[in-house]
């Protein structure tokens, strides 16, 4: 009889160490990316509204480049894609002056 409340208490200790929980984020980290399939180019840049590229950190073990259509949906672009890299240039160029200064 005291052999069943033992191996339950044992059972129980078990369960809540905390380096149990460490071993199991770092195997699930890909379940934080937003991304999950991407594409290595859209066939109208016109159709683009908003690009965000996130950097690889403790979200997500690489980089994503996201970006928002015009008709509301959004779409990955694969990062290593010459595409996306000439993309993400003329991006980061259009934005290096703040709008109040840009020339017109």
């Amino acid at each position: 009889m005291r052999f069943i409340p033992g191996c339950l208490l044992l059972l129980l200790l078990i369960s809540s160490l905390s380096p149990a929980h460490g071993v199991l984020e770092a195997w699930n980290t890909n379940f934080k990316c937003k991304c999950m399939k991407s594409v290595p180019y859209l066939s109208k840049r016109s159709m683009i509204s908003r690009v965000v590229a996130f950097k690889p950190g403790d979200h997500c073990p690489r980089k994503e480049v996201i970006v928002w259509l015009k008709n509301g949906s959004a779409l990955c672009l694969n990062p290593e894609s010459e595409w996306t890299r000439r993309l993400l240039k003329n991006v980061q160029r259009s934005n290096i002056l703040p709008s109040d200064r840009r020339p017109t």
